[in-house]
């Protein structure tokens, strides 16, 4: 399995606008026919972490770039640049291969990344133990 995938330049345009145009909450991330990594799911700033949860594959790896809101200890409100690389438990083990050796080539090109989060499983993208881990 190739880890030097090709990246769709749409991938980077819409990195862009989340980080400095503030356009976007989330964007989930797929690899297509073991060839490229494309923009599956974008989501406008209002959307929910919730919202975010019922657009991942429960049973298929993804990217995730998202715009995190927290609150921080003096209770500010923030928000940080998290990548996520979702990689159920359930999936089928080529494609956990796959990403798993795709992730590093696709980071290096979202400079400002703050933090990554694993998860294999929902339990994993808990929404207050990710704020404490920016905190």
């Amino acid at each position: 399995m190739d880890a030097n995938l090709e990246v769709k330049e749409e991938c980077t345009t819409s990195f862009n606008q989340l980080k400095m145009d503030k356009t976007l909450r989330y964007i989930i991330y797929k690899i297509d026919n073991e060839s490229a990594v494309t923009l599956e799911k974008s989501a406008a700033p209002e959307a929910s972490f919730q919202d975010f949860l019922n657009d991942l594959k429960k049973d298929e790896p993804r990217f995730v770039v998202y715009d995190f809101p927290f609150k921080s200890r003096d209770n500010l409100d923030m928000s940080k640049l998290i990548f996520i690389h979702w990689s159920p438990d359930d999936a089928p083990a080529r494609g956990k291969m796959l990403y798993a050796s795709s992730k590093e080539n696709l980071k290096r090109r979202f400079v400002g990344i703050y933090k990554e989060v694993q998860a294999c499983s929902m339990a994993d993208l808990d929404h207050e133990e990710i704020s404490e881990s920016l905190r």
